[in-house]
């Protein structure tokens, strides 16, 4: 309780992150990231126009408030150096991702249109998807942001008839586009299309699942994966940090404890036992 402990240490912060903040009629709502993204309308727009919405990968506001709660924080952290006051702050993971929606809101505000889920088109861009490679389930993302990108895209393709289409035009055949591309891409490995691409000056890549991005090279050179031993598995890949701080540069020394394994050391340093009350919790069996 923040009046409690602003009590005995007045210039506290105190930060809280919860589904839909501490006030309010919801504010005693019970819920996972997933329920937060769909009151926070991220569901409705996302998905097949033929199907019911499907939302953004797994819990969304779980990645999204903690973004805003760290810069709050930081923000308190300045507040305090300059007036010495701590502060309480009260984030709603709903809310912190309502932000992220503000061109929805709005396109509807000013011009009362509603984002309509579009499947992997984009309302500018076209055409833009996801299209089948050589392989099992391998795919390649390509999207088109002007003419001239088309245009080679089209030529690429020997589809000359096709490089002059106006963006209107490609936006209402879009159904042909994307079988005449599926068509063209479908006997091509995913690499080596996406370089020719990209030469081209075409934005085009890989759908990229997990091994492949375990040994990403652009990835890889930047440590965002580290490779950790650890004592009852196999080594396995975890999250190296998301940003380089040149002169306090983070890193992963080691892996994840396993259950119990730092027992001694937390009723030792933590707690205070001295040998004999450990040996007494050994013998008692209370350490299993």
């Amino acid at each position: 309780d923040y009046a409690q402990v602003t009590k005995r240490k007045p210039d506290v912060i105190m930060a809280s992150s919860c589904l839909m903040g501490q006030t309010g009629p919801l504010a005693m709502l019970a819920g996972f990231g997933t329920m937060a993204a769909a009151i926070s309308g991220f569901f409705y727009p996302v998905g097949w126009t033929d199907r019911a919405p499907c939302g953004p990968f797994s819990a969304y506001t779980d990645y999204t408030a903690p973004r805003w709660l760290v810069a709050s924080v930081m923000g308190a952290l300045e507040h305090k150096r300059r007036t010495g006051e701590g502060q309480y702050i009260d984030l709603s993971q709903a809310e912190s991702a309502l932000h992220l929606m503000s061109p929805a809101l709005l396109e509807y505000s000013i011009n009362g249109n509603i984002w309509e889920r579009n499947g992997n088109r984009d309302r500018v861009f076209a055409p833009q998807g996801g299209y089948p490679t050589s392989g099992e389930d391998s795919w390649i993302a390509i999207s088109c942001k002007d003419d001239e990108q088309w245009t080679q895209l089209a030529k690429e393709m020997d589809r000359d008839d096709l490089a002059d289409l106006p963006v209107d035009e490609r936006h209402n055949r879009h159904d042909e586009l994307d079988e005449v591309i599926s068509s063209w891409t479908a006997g091509v490995d995913g690499v080596e299309l996406m370089d020719r691409l990209q030469s081209l000056g075409v934005p085009a890549h890989i759908v990229q699942n997990s091994p492949e991005l375990s040994v990403d090279p652009q990835m890889s050179h930047r440590g965002l994966f580290e490779e950790v031993i650890h004592a009852t598995h196999e080594p396995f890949y975890v999250d190296g940090t998301r940003f380089h701080m040149s002169r306090t540069p983070a890193q992963v020394t080691h892996s994840g404890p396993t259950f119990g394994e730092h027992t001694f050391e937390i009723l030792t340093e933590c707690l205070g036992y001295d040998a004999d009350r450990i040996a007494e919790l050994a013998i008692a069996e209370l350490l299993e």
